[in-house]
């Protein structure tokens, strides 16, 4: 079993998840439908400092339907 994202991801389907609520991204290139190495996905991460953890997870996955990008 393979872990990790798929390099054929289609940048369009992207979705991030924090806590099981989709964040917003940008994603910049990907317009081929493919994500080379020139393009990029930027997110707004917020911190975590509590006495039990500093450590926060945010899950990035290929959803079925366009993700939760920001509004340019």
């Amino acid at each position: 079993m393979a872990a990790g994202l798929d390099p054929g991801v289609n940048p369009r389907l992207l979705q991030l998840f924090l806590d099981g609520e989709e964040q917003p991204i940008i994603v910049r290139g990907g317009s081929d439908d493919q994500f080379g190495p020139q393009d990029s996905i930027e997110f707004y991460g917020t911190g975590l400092d509590t006495p039990f953890t500093d450590t926060r997870v945010y899950w990035l996955m290929e959803g079925l339907r366009p993700g939760n990008e920001f509004q340019r």
